[in-house]
């Protein structure tokens, strides 16, 4: 089902290398050598590292739009023609987040024992929201109004595999941090709620608080659930800096780990709310690396 709002912003070559904060292989050494074989199995010969060995891998991929709340700053009442102006109160981020955990065995040929590599990140940011609104110069610093951020390089981890305690593992999540609920009126009307997908974006389906915001219809989906990467007032891009993306990135793998992420479908619940049990334990921001 398509979503509403900006397209995932993603490079079309590798001339267009996007922002990050990333060591990779200039702040890690990029054979990752921990000892060579001959070390472990007491010969020289490089083939003799055969295996088993555990190879375990992490990666996380999100798309991401800021989103605006607002909240009326003026009002003018009177019998012909009141009126009520808005300001933007906050902004934050709606996410829709992939992850994948993985433990495989291999008997493949490696000149080392072991092999550690921590799991970089680069965003590839919008600068414009689906509108067609700029906010100012996007960058390493800021993620703008749209856009997505992906793994650049995976957490990667080989070592001997240990009989009796290592298993295969394929873990996948596709989960987001937000759903949706159907405005009604009255208590005996029935609540509905969907996956956020519908409403992924748009500017019109997030409310102040809990009254009710006065550009939705009777009868519209509005937005419920965590908001990520708050900024106060209306947004501009100087309000952001990489410490922030640093924590907002880390905040959704601990979300992941925690299993704090809702189902993104589209089918329609009464009385139900959307179930919050995408994510897995075996995911670990400890991984992430940060230079």
């Amino acid at each position: 089902m398509p979503l509403v709002g900006p397209s995932p912003i993603t490079p079309t070559t590798p001339s267009v290398p996007g922002f990050n904060l990333s060591g990779g292989g200039s702040t890690f050494p990029a054979a990752g050598v921990n000892a060579p074989c001959s070390a472990v199995f007491g010969v020289s010969s490089d083939y003799e590292c055969s295996g088993p060995w555990m190879i375990e891998t992490q990666r996380m991929d999100i798309q991401y739009v800021r989103v605006p709340v607002y909240d009326a700053s003026s009002e003018t009442l009177n019998l012909t023609n009141p009126t009520v102006s808005y300001r933007v109160a906050y902004t934050y981020l709606q996410s829709i987040v992939t992850a994948q955990y993985k433990v495989e065995k291999s008997y493949a040929y490696y000149d080392t024992s072991t092999f550690t590599q921590p799991q970089t990140f680069e965003w590839f940011p919008a600068s414009s929201d689906s509108y067609g609104n700029t906010y100012g110069a996007v960058g390493a610093s800021a993620l703008g109004p749209a856009g997505n951020i992906q793994t650049k390089q995976q957490w990667y981890n080989r070592r001997p595999w240990v009989s009796g305690v290592d298993a295969e593992i394929n873990k996948n999540m596709n989960g987001m941090r937000t759903f949706e609920r159907q405005k009604e009126f009255g208590n005996a009307a029935p609540q509905r709620y969907r996956g956020g997908l519908e409403g992924f974006g748009d500017f019109k389906t997030v409310r102040w608080s809990l009254y009710a915001n006065t550009f939705l219809d009777h009868r519209d989906f509005f937005i419920f659930g965590d908001k990520d990467y708050l900024l106060p007032s209306q947004y501009i891009t100087t309000l952001e800096n990489t410490i922030n993306i640093v924590n907002y990135i880390n905040g959704l793998g601990l979300a992941c780990t925690n299993v704090q992420y809702y189902q993104p479908d589209a089918a329609e619940r009464d009385n139900t709310f959307i179930p919050r049990d995408r994510g897995f334990s075996e995911y670990s921001v400890n991984r992430h690396g940060w230079v």
